[in-house]
């Protein structure tokens, strides 16, 4: 054990070099007591994910019995009716439509960006009561639907270390899995996000929330253990639209269906350009692509939201809403489509540093 008193402490050059050459804890006494752990960034890091990792294998990682689905998957994508600023309603919107799909066997729901708050809140972002209430009524929503037996993800800010995180949050059986910041904040013609929220990157830490550590970060993907192929990642909105996407790393570390949380406001053209970009997407990263944006409820600015969603596979729409109407959005996707196609096409598989959280819904499609 490397042991040293706290006075060494002044030279923090030299006890940052140790701790980067080593690789290994640097124990710090006071008065002859124990008092605190330095570790080099790349230290804590392997740490911490080996020990999430550990309490994951604990809660059977490994992949469980398969259900016999022949690869089909439900995806729901669902413009939900809300109010702006008032989490309360718009939690209970959220539960409702978990409970009526998950009644319904359906396998993955998505809800747009920023849908507990709405995405037109403005500097109500900065307040501490939007937020306050943000965290009263997620953990409302995980109590709610801890019998639901359906992945979802909602949209809702999210402040850590003093800034503010415009994110996915993403939900199983009343356990929150993690939370996924966007990581292309657009600030350009209309949008101003930039005024409230930060950009996340793929650096995943582990944050204290409602009494469990909770991965927060880009690079993580979500697996259901009874079905191996469904592999999941998540962008939110202006991710899409960006030369640098999130979804590219995804599917190169296997992701065969990412969901889009979206606020995207109608301007002429937009909608065939959205949906020229979503079947682009799918088809050349051979994965399946869901996209939800805000509904028309969306009315403290000049903007216009139409609650456009579409679900498509390789590059074929199964399945879009009619715009200006609070339609959900159900496809069914053939996993075995999507990596049988990778595997007679040019596909390229670069690993990352992506962590992957797995759950076990064991639904079957009717």
């Amino acid at each position: 054990m490397n042991i040293k008193p706290i006075k060494d402490l002044r030279d923090t050059n030299l006890i940052s070099k140790e701790a980067h050459e080593t690789n290994e804890p640097i124990f710090i006494t006071k008065n002859g007591y124990s008092d605190l752990v330095v570790l080099s960034d790349e230290a804590y890091s392997k740490l911490t994910k080996t020990n999430v990792n550990k309490q994951l294998i604990k809660n059977n990682i490994t992949l469980g019995e398969q259900v016999n689905n022949n690869g089909y998957i439900n995806i729901v994508c669902s413009p939900i009716p809300l109010k702006i600023s008032n989490t309360k309603f718009n939690a209970l919107q959220i539960i409702k439509k978990v409970k009526e799909h998950s009644k319904e066997n359906n396998n993955i729901l998505v809800f747009p960006e920023l849908s507990l708050t709405g995405y037109t809140c403005s500097d109500l972002f900065l307040t501490n009561s939007l937020i306050n209430s943000c965290n009263k009524y997620i953990k409302y929503i995980l109590e709610e639907t801890k019998d639901d037996e359906i992945f979802f993800t909602f949209g809702a800010p999210f402040r850590h270390e003093n800034k503010l995180y415009n994110c996915a949050y993403v939900c199983y059986k009343g356990e929150l899995l993690a939370i996924v910041p966007k990581t292309s904040i657009p600030n350009y013609n209309e949008f101003y996000e930039a005024r409230y929220f930060v950009p996340g990157n793929d650096k995943i830490v582990y944050i204290d929330i409602f009494e469990k550590k909770v991965p927060f970060g880009t690079n993580i993907l979500f697996q259901n253990i009874n079905s191996k192929d469904e592999l999941i990642g998540i962008e939110i909105c202006e991710d899409l639209w960006c030369n640098s996407s999130p979804h590219i790393k995804h599917v190169e570390n296997g992701a065969t269906i990412i969901l889009n949380l979206s606020s995207s406001n109608e301007t002429i053209n937009k909608h065939d350009q959205r949906l020229d970009l979503i079947k682009s997407t799918s088809y050349k990263n051979k994965c399946a692509y869901a996209y939800i944006s805000s509904s028309i409820d969306e009315s403290t600015t000049d903007l216009l939201f139409s609650g456009a969603g579409v679900i498509s596979e390789n590059g074929v729409v199964l399945s879009e809403n009619e715009l200006f109407a609070f339609s959900d959005v159900i496809a069914t996707i053939d996993l075995e489509v999507i990596t049988n196609s990778r595997s007679i096409n040019t596909f390229i598989s670069n690993k990352h540093t992506h962590l992957i959280i797995p759950f076990s819904n064991r639904h079957t499609i009717k």
